[in-house]
């Protein structure tokens, strides 16, 4: 399969394979000083521990203006905060993260100059995620106690079911637009809650 891929620092490392216990194997680091590359360090297995990844079976390839060396060693350490719990939760979507993992995540892709919106705006349709719940059963109120409520029930289920799609559709919408665009993430992620608010509050007038 494709490797895991992050960045500590100016240094970047990939692994082919990350267990949940902390062991990686197929590992490559790459040491690099602003656009230079330093050092290619190849690992067969590694594991992390006490802040530091500790390589197995290592050949470090340096380059330098005197050229190239390559070296084979048992043993390697990169201290590094790149701990394996952060590589495995880059590699996931957004949306199947805790907003406590989208902090720590985004924490570290802003602390290595990454790119987080995406994870940001995640963050903040989670923390919103009441919020729409809430208006959505609003929205349900002027169907019960409105013109609709002599419609019968299937009538109701599908207007109820389409509101919900309509509402799932412009929250991407929103998402996309805000990652587009660069509107700042909570933005993109409350308006949505906020039109079907809107549109709750209009709907109670003509009912009234």
């Amino acid at each position: 399969g494709d490797s895991l891929w992050a960045k500590d620092g100016e240094s970047f490392i990939s692994i082919r394979w990350l267990g949940h216990n902390g062991e990686a194997r197929g590992v490559n680091l790459y040491r690099m000083q602003g656009q230079q590359l330093l050092e290619i360090a190849t690992a067969t297995r590694a594991r992390y521990r006490e802040g530091e990844w500790q390589l197995s079976g290592v050949t470090r390839t340096h380059f330098s203006e005197e050229g190239v060396s390559v070296e084979q060693s048992d043993s390697f350490s990169w201290p590094s905060r790149l701990a394996p719990e952060m590589i495995n939760l880059a590699s996931m979507k957004p949306e199947n993260l805790s907003v406590w993992e989208l902090r720590g995540l985004i924490d570290y892709l802003q602390e290595n100059g990454l790119a987080s919106q995406r994870y940001e705006v995640a963050m903040w349709i989670r923390i919103f995620a009441p919020l729409s719940t809430a208006g959505m059963v609003l929205l349900a109120l002027p169907f019960v106690f409105g013109s609709l409520r002599m419609v019968g029930v299937g009538a109701r289920v599908m207007m109820g079911a389409m509101i919900g799609i309509v509402f799932y559709l412009v929250n991407n919408v929103f998402a996309r637009m805000g990652l587009l665009y660069d509107i700042p993430p909570m933005i993109s992620a409350v308006t949505p809650a906020l039109l079907v608010f809107t549109f709750w509050f209009i709907m109670m007038r003509r009912v009234r």
